[in-house]
């Protein structure tokens, strides 16, 4: 039962050192009711969030190291690009046919075969080797269960081809008298305006991504990733020196500040710096909220933790391919959780796969009278205020009677007002239940915030459960506050018409273990 559809995202990788890319299949998903104008919809969703500096910034990490994933992780080799494609492919608040909520989909193997799933609505293809220009198509695999499944299998079809297999355009003559059809109509050709700027994957891309994979590519991959701005020439060349001298470092200082953009956007990544010269740089550029250092060997965990003290503006910082561990970062979100508080996204290999180990800072449950629903649950390891603010309304005010958002809203990074929530950034999310807690009561309107338990207590008590005001004021009290009024106030309007969990509702919730 249903109108089944797979997804699969494909790149050209390195499947070893030095070799050849070869398109691979690196993430794989399927949705129980997804055909006509929905797949349309979910890849223009996908290519907003693929084109995001921030989100294609690790869709290329991802890519890059796939050699290393792949033996470690063969069924699920990069799980941050699947995880937005999940995401596009389960909510979208911005819909011009309205907010779009669904709990059908799931992950599959990314080491099956196109035909290996259960279809009956075909499959979309997303190809991201190029994360912020990424191709699609979409293919019938065994027929469309459609009014006019007139196109061949396994052959690649556009947007307009896929979507009037289902809705064909009619004659003036046929309109019916309701208006229905020009509805449908301006729909259907608003799903396929979207895809106009996205390239057609061709049929030889498609022979390539086999389970096994197709012949390799002459080109090799140098697993770097993009940078987000461009200097003149003689400034990328300092890049390329051994070492910069005091002049050299004041060419770059200059050529920084004039670079800065409205997000406060400072690119030092690859350059040959030393610790001292960096934080030197940054002295001169106040008003920076974002920081690339990747590639930078003198940003080890003391320059990192010295970043964090120095400057609690910082919202956003690149430390992949930086000499920080994991059990770095783990040590130091463990000894100073509050420094952790006022960061959004760090961008490390440890946030591409978050160990069940990792202090995590928030998760959101959604339970209901009979069961937990472990996978429902979804937690953040860090987060700002403001951010949170915003997610936990874009996640309640979007509620249905049958699902809820997907949790990609809540990791969502903070949005500016003239930010489109389409074009929206987020890191990788975790599932566990821990640090403080957002538990929604599925169907009963009820819902309450759980702080972290003390050692020695087990279970929690009606006087322990508390409201997002009440929750906000402990933020400020540990040093994160809320500095958008109107978004505080528009959450707790919506709350209001909520009543707060007892003891009685989460029974059993402190004793369970945390998932892995």
């Amino acid at each position: 039962m249903g109108q089944r559809h797979q997804i699969f995202v494909v790149a050209r990788v390195c499947v070893a050192p030095g070799k050849p890319r070869q398109y691979r299949c690196i993430a794989a998903i399927h949705h129980q009711w997804c055909y006509g104008r929905s797949p349309l919809y979910a890849a223009n969703s996908f290519k907003h969030l693929s084109r995001v500096p921030d989100n294609a910034a690790l869709i290329e990490e991802e890519l890059a190291t796939y050699h290393e994933r792949i033996e470690n992780s063969p069924e699920h080799p990069c799980p941050y690009t699947g995880y937005l494609a999940e995401s596009a492919f389960s909510v979208d608040l911005v819909r011009d046919s309205g907010p779009y909520v669904t709990s059908s989909v799931c992950t599959l193997k990314a080491n099956m075969g196109s035909r290996d799933g259960d279809n009956n609505d075909g499959i979309t293809v997303l190809d991201v080797t190029t994360p912020r220009d990424p191709a699609y198509c979409f293919v019938s695999v065994y027929g469309l269960e459609a009014a006019e499944d007139i196109h061949p299998q396994m052959t690649p079809l556009t947007a307009a081809q896929y979507l009037r297999s289902y809705y064909p355009s009619r004659n003036q003559g046929e309109h019916d008298a309701h208006g229905s059809y020009v509805n449908q109509e301006r729909y259907c050709l608003g799903a396929i305006a979207n895809l106009d700027d996205m390239p057609l994957i061709p049929i030889s891309t498609l022979a390539k991504n086999s389970p096994t994979g197709g012949e390799a590519d002459s080109a090799q991959y140098t697993g770097s990733i993009a940078q987000a701005t461009t200097h003149p020439a003689e400034i990328d060349a300092l890049r390329k020196q051994s070492a910069l001298s005091t002049e050299d470092l004041a060419r770059l200082t200059t050529a920084l500040k004039g670079a800065m953009d409205p997000n406060g956007f400072v690119d030092l990544s690859r350059f040959p710096l030393t610790a001292e010269q960096i934080l030197s740089i940054l002295k001169e550029l106040p008003d920076f909220k974002r920081l690339d250092v990747s590639h930078c060997q003198a940003v080890d965990r003391g320059v990192f933790l010295q970043l964090l003290k120095t400057y609690d503006h910082l919202r956003w910082i690149n430390v992949l391919h930086c000499p920080i561990s994991g059990d770095d970062l783990k040590d130091l979100a463990t000894d100073n959780p509050r420094r952790f508080r006022s960061i959004e996204a760090i961008l490390h290999p440890t946030f591409l796969q978050i160990p069940a180990s990792f202090p995590m800072a928030f998760s959101l449950a959604r339970i209901s009278r009979t069961s937990w629903e472990p996978i429902n649950h979804v937690a953040l390891p860090f987060f700002v205020t403001d951010q949170l603010v915003q997610n936990l309304f874009d996640f309640c005010s979007n509620i249905s009677s049958y699902a809820t958002p997907h949790s990609s809203v809540l990791a969502s990074l903070h949005r500016s007002p003239d930010q489109s929530w389409q074009d929206r950034a987020w890191g990788l999310k975790k599932k566990a239940r821990v640090g403080y807690q957002f538990v929604l009561l599925i169907g009963e309107k009820k819902y309450g915030i759980l702080p972290p338990l003390v050692p020695e207590k087990f279970k929690y008590t009606d006087s322990d459960i508390i409201g997002v005001e009440s929750f906000l004021k402990r933020l400020e009290e540990e040093g994160s506050r809320a500095t958008d009024a109107r978004a505080v106030k528009r959450l707790l309007e919506l709350l209001a018409g909520m009543t707060l969990l007892t003891a009685k509702d989460i029974e059993g919730l402190a004793s369970e273990e945390p998932m892995a």
